[in-house]
């Protein structure tokens, strides 16, 4: 059947398959991620973030990772509060064709120093106390060339990104999705 969409190339990238969903569902979630409680003691409340906007953020943190020389090979360290924030750099940094090395602090800071120091990551994006470890601990992060902060806490309910990271639009401002519970 000519002229028929067929599924995705075998061969196509994370990028491509984002790409290709925010064409065909862009309102169709992508993310749903927790975003407090319905009420001072009810049940968890998520929002969620759909194709078309979270692919608008990915390809615009990636042209402010691009531009902050984060790109091809770059080997990122990510210590970021998990959350729709931290899946749009990761797949910024997979647009850009860096390396995305995402770390978790509950293995504890030794064997964590430990990754970061073996990795050799050249980028470090993070939350305020996480630089404080990076200037506190600097062997661990001597080859890192390109630093971000990121705002506050960047709890999942941040409405702001760094300057370093934008290019005229906001990669991390949140915009109103669904709520819903679950």
């Amino acid at each position: 059947m000519s002229g028929t969409m067929t599924g995705p190339s075998r061969n196509a990238s994370l990028t491509e398959l984002l790409a290709r969903h925010a064409t065909r569902t862009p309102d169709r979630a992508a993310v749903v991620h927790p975003a407090g409680r319905q009420g001072s003691s009810g049940p968890p409340a998520y929002t969620s973030i759909g194709y078309g906007d979270f692919a608008t953020r990915v390809t615009a943190c990636a042209a402010g990772l691009r531009a902050r020389g984060i790109g091809r090979g770059t080997r990122t360290a990510l210590l970021v509060t998990p959350g729709a924030d931290l899946l749009v750099l990761v797949f910024a940094l997979m647009h850009t064709g860096a390396v995305p090395v995402v770390v978790d602090p509950g293995m504890g800071l030794g064997r964590m120093l430990d990754c970061i120091r073996r990795v050799g990551v050249q980028a470090f994006i993070g939350v305020p106390s996480a630089h404080l470890l990076r200037r506190l601990r600097p062997r661990a992060f001597a080859g890192v060339r390109s630093v971000i902060t990121l705002p506050g806490g960047t709890a999942p309910d941040s409405t702001s990104c760094p300057p370093s990271v934008q290019t005229g639009r906001n990669c991390l401002r949140r915009r109103p999705g669904r709520t819903t519970s679950r």
